[in-house]
């Protein structure tokens, strides 16, 4: 997934519909791909079942994450990010 976007205007945390559509179709596709063979679905679903007690959430997880909205998105980032609580890297060239 790419770390970087073009900020929206009206929300400037968040990737513009385009991108988000990008995103969500590779987040969804890794997920399908990923689970493949019986023996992976098997382990995913055995996962969830342990997690939360029924596999539901696993078998809609690639039409849950294409429903997501850019609300949806500004939404969790309010409650789970603080924007005091964050790094800043610099890359600088080596010094001759």
């Amino acid at each position: 997934m790419s770390n970087t976007f073009v900020r929206s205007p009206k929300h400037p945390c968040c990737p513009p519909n385009a991108e988000l559509r990008r995103i969500q179709t590779q987040l969804a596709n890794r997920f399908i791909f990923a689970n493949e063979s019986p023996s992976d679905r098997s382990s995913l679903y055995g996962f969830y079942h342990t997690l939360t007690g029924e596999i539901n959430s696993a078998i809609h997880y690639p039409s849950t994450i294409q429903q997501l909205t850019e609300a949806d998105l500004l939404a969790a980032a309010q409650q789970y990010l603080s924007p005091t609580a964050y790094g800043l890297v610099v890359l600088q060239p080596a010094q001759p």
